[in-house]
């Protein structure tokens, strides 16, 4: 019988006192056998305990085994030399990356050649009977990257090499002294420029906006940083609206909507707020609808004066 004064996970068991121990092995071994299957080598103590109770019904109950903990302690006892096993986790191999729910997603991108989407995240963690991390919580380390809307890749799919991060910044140094422009719409970045100025990625991954942006957060030595509009609570997947030198006297979005305002000779006019926003849009420095009711607040600056309760905006001359 299992010892129940043994609430700690990973308590041994005395197996001389379990009725028919090579039934309830063999039974728990072809459980795991196809998760390890279906999960990528992977399996945890909710899942196995879901199925047990269906299968071992009888085996569980002549040993008194009645909690997921004291059938982890059992399964402990039995296939800890074989598998790696921390509670809740079960492992058919040693890995490399850690037992928690990054590591999990890590193991999943890898059978994807390092890509996934969130509806792939979602899927697998109803299966496995996990609740899924956040974006936030997925990026977080920077082990895996935005790389699309709702879509990551893994950081070590990218060889972010330092041979590879000066030849993202020569791309972009070449950009603004070809066109002599103090930033960089990162919307205005075409396919094409990607395929011939940007070194070629690994798999079938492909350069996207969001990614080069991510790329440079994740690497100061490129040069260059990302301007947001301010916002608060935006999504992570959000393309910023332009990259520039991180020396530049660029440093908000308003800086930039200045100087693209000075540049196309707006200084001193008067309009509606969302003549602006969409000019802004069309320039690509913002997507869709994005702003549609708060540019007066990533716009709160000298250099922009609002009235008619935020739907009237005048340009100042100020630099």
């Amino acid at each position: 019988m299992i010892n129940k004064s043994k609430t700690m996970c990973n308590s041994t068991v005395e197996l001389s006192n379990i009725v028919d121990l090579d039934v309830g092995k063999n039974a728990l071994q072809e459980i795991l056998n196809a998760h390890f299957q279906s999960l990528y080598g992977y399996s945890n103590i909710a899942i196995v305990w879901s199925m047990a109770q269906g299968r071992m019904f009888l085996f569980l109950n002549d040993n008194a085994i009645n909690t997921p903990e004291e059938l982890w302690d059992f399964m402990f006892t039995i296939f800890s030399p074989k598998y790696v096993m921390k509670y809740p986790h079960i492992w058919k191999v040693l890995h490399d990356f850690p037992s928690t729910a990054i590591g999990i997603i890590i193991n999943l991108a890898r059978q994807f050649d390092g890509v996934l989407t969130r509806d792939q995240v979602v899927e697998y963690f109803a299966k496995i009977n996990q609740t899924e991390p956040d974006n936030a919580t997925i990026i977080s380390k920077g082990t895996f990257v935005l790389y699309d809307d709702n879509q990551y890749v893994l950081t070590e799919a990218l060889n972010l090499s330092d041979d590879r991060i000066e030849a993202i910044k020569m791309a972009l140094d070449k950009i603004l002294k070809d066109e002599e422009v103090e930033y960089i719409v990162l919307r205005d970045l075409s396919v094409e420029w990607f395929a011939i100025y940007l070194p070629p990625l690994n798999s079938d991954i492909k350069w996207t906006p969001l990614l080069l942006q991510e790329m440079i957060r994740l690497s100061p030595n490129v040069g260059y940083r990302v301007i947001f509009t301010g916002l608060k609570n935006q999504a992570l997947d959000t393309v910023g609206v332009a990259l520039v030198p991180s020396n530049s006297e660029i440093v908000v979005f308003a800086d930039i909507v200045h100087r693209y305002c000075f540049e196309n000779k707006m200084l001193g006019k008067k309009l509606t707020a969302e003549k602006l926003r969409t000019i802004i849009r069309d320039a690509k420095m913002i997507h869709g609808k994005e702003l549609i009711y708060n540019l007066h607040k990533v716009l709160n600056d000298y250099r922009f004066a609002f009235t008619d309760q935020n739907r009237v905006v005048k340009i100042l001359e100020k630099r």
